[in-house]
């Protein structure tokens, strides 16, 4: 009993870790106020639902932001890649789904460092890059792995892309979940091509010479909300490809 609730503890410390670092990108209004986020997963560390609510014992009008931070919490839930839950986070060998319970603190700005603000600001930047890219190269595909692509380009004074190749690779967080596919990423490269880097938050163009672009997506079959929460069968990479992937 004392090592399954060491693991549960642990995998909602990291669950903690990447929803707050992503919620906080996210808010870009500062919206101030607590989320209670009630994440349930199955054993194939599916994303199942993602549920968002204030404490109901806090007095009317203390945060008014929090009926617009549940929808935002929500949406990152579902957005984000989620870490690995291992077996011994459920509650017994056969218990095939498992609800984890995060409580999301939403600060005044003033109350937050100068230099958490400054990294806050930064990845909010990436975070709207990355939502562009997203509906530019993948939304209109079904999606059968977990993983982060990169797109690296060069787009002219007028925001149009000269070149651009789009990547796929494991993410740390479920590496196991990664499925090569040649021929995604051929079409997010053509669809890349298509962009219009001059409606991409934070991406300056000089007027006299091209400008290099660097963009990160992660996805999952269930990006983008419960819509898409259940997924087709995949094949994942073996140990062995994973290490043969990461030795090379």
């Amino acid at each position: 009993m004392q090592r399954a609730a060491y693991f549960r503890q642990t995998t909602l410390y990291q669950f903690n870790a990447v929803l707050a670092r992503a919620a906080q990108a996210a808010n870009r209004h500062d919206w101030i106020g607590e989320q209670t986020l009630r994440v349930k997963i199955n054993r194939k560390n599916e994303l199942l639902s993602c549920t968002a609510e204030a404490d109901p014992k806090l007095p009317p009008g203390r945060f008014p932001d929090n009926a617009k931070l549940a929808a935002l919490v929500e949406k990152v839930c579902w957005d984000i890649i989620l870490p690995s839950a291992g077996a011994e986070t459920f509650a017994s060998a056969t218990a095939e789904e498992v609800e984890l319970v995060q409580l999301l603190i939403f600060s005044s700005p003033s109350q937050i460092p100068e230099s958490d603000r400054l990294r806050h600001r930064q990845a909010r930047v990436e975070m709207e890059q990355s939502d562009f890219v997203w509906q530019q190269t993948f939304a209109q595909e079904s999606l059968d792995s977990i993983g982060v692509a990169t797109f690296r380009g060069w787009a002219d004074p007028q925001g149009r892309v000269l070149d651009c190749l789009a990547e796929l690779d494991l993410s740390f967080l479920q590496p196991e979940a990664f499925k090569p596919d040649p021929d995604l990423q051929r079409r997010l490269t053509e669809r890349c091509k298509k962009m219009d880097m001059g409606r991409v938050a934070g991406f300056t163009i000089p007027r006299n010479y091209p400008t290099e672009f660097y963009i990160t997506v992660e996805y999952t079959p269930w990006k983008g909300g419960s819509k898409k929460a259940v997924s087709p069968p995949r094949e994942p990479l073996s140990r062995r490809a994973l290490r043969q992937r990461h030795q090379g």
